[in-house]
């Protein structure tokens, strides 16, 4: 399974929406940088990872969240 990203943030807020979003449409996912964004908030930052066949759905769901 080929992941790519689908979204990179700085913000917790914003992987924890993330999440619950993927979560609830039985999305897979995979978020490198989590654990380092929490102990360096400033620095770190999160890109969450999707299957490359699921990517359109997960586009989907978020493309309303900067609004």
């Amino acid at each position: 399974m080929e992941l790519v990203e689908l979204l990179e943030t700085g913000s917790q807020g914003e992987v924890a929406v993330v999440k619950s979003l993927l979560e609830a449409e039985g999305i897979p996912y995979f978020v490198q940088g989590e654990n380092f964004q929490a102990v360096r908030p400033l620095v770190g930052v999160a890109r969450i990872m999707v299957p490359e066949d699921r990517l359109a759905d997960a586009e989907a769901l978020i493309q309303n969240l900067d609004s």
